[in-house]
């Protein structure tokens, strides 16, 4: 069980306040590079594996996400909202102060939706690293980070992917999976998907319908 033997649904997942810095010149890169080059300055020089097939399903059903199923409910990221995302039900998603949290029923994944502000590539790397950072404090123990990759958003095109790998605090397999698209210039959302080996096969659908779901407000 991933989250549970570490309280997280208590944490209120805050990344990192306090960091509004003033504008950088990396504000007006290309935002999918901004977050792939965040996510860089953390990986290890050799690849540690691939989601090939998870990346894959996401690619496959980018065109069959439709509307917001019956079993699914709507969060606002950030105040005023600058995005919004559908978690499902049965997860029981728990607002947190700028988006939304959730496990699985079977406590196998946690995910965590956010917003922050992310104004320059050192902003938006201190909260990736904030992550890791969180992550720790829970007892994992973790691998290098693989390079980061891309894949197709329906909303926000290319964003980009981190994953992680490791061992909890029980000294189980555990993995999670970073995922940072920009809302605008100025403002990132951060996905956090932590869970069990396997267990991303069991719940890929709804893993894949949650994370394309995120959308700028009245989409």
């Amino acid at each position: 069980m991933v989250p549970a033997p570490f309280g997280v649904r208590q944490r209120g997942f805050c990344f990192c306040p306090d960091l509004a810095h003033a504008a950088q010149a990396g504000r007006c890169q290309p935002m999918s590079d901004r977050g792939r080059h965040s996510l860089d300055q953390f990986a290890g020089v050799n690849k540690i594996g691939s989601m090939t097939k998870l990346l894959a399903a996401f690619v496959a059903l980018v065109l069959t996400v439709a509307a917001v199923p019956a079993h699914a409910q709507t969060f606002e990221l950030g105040s005023p909202p600058v995005a919004v995302v559908d978690m499902p039900r049965a997860w029981s998603p728990t607002e947190t102060d700028n988006g939304v949290e959730a496990n699985s029923p079977d406590g196998r994944i946690y995910v965590s939706v956010e917003s922050a502000p992310a104004q320059s590539d050192e902003q938006l790397q201190r909260l990736i690293a904030a992550t890791f950072d969180w992550l720790r404090e829970q007892g994992v123990r973790l691998d290098p980070l693989q390079p980061a990759k891309t894949f197709r958003h329906q909303h926000y095109g290319d964003v980009t992917l981190g994953e992680v790998s490791g061992r909890d605090a029980d000294g189980n397999p555990t993995s999670a999976d970073i995922i940072v698209l920009m809302a605008n210039p100025e403002t990132a959302v951060l996905a956090l998907l932590w869970y069990e080996p396997g267990a991303e096969s069991e719940h890929r659908q709804t893993m894949i319908r949650l994370v394309q779901s995120i959308r700028p407000p009245g989409r």
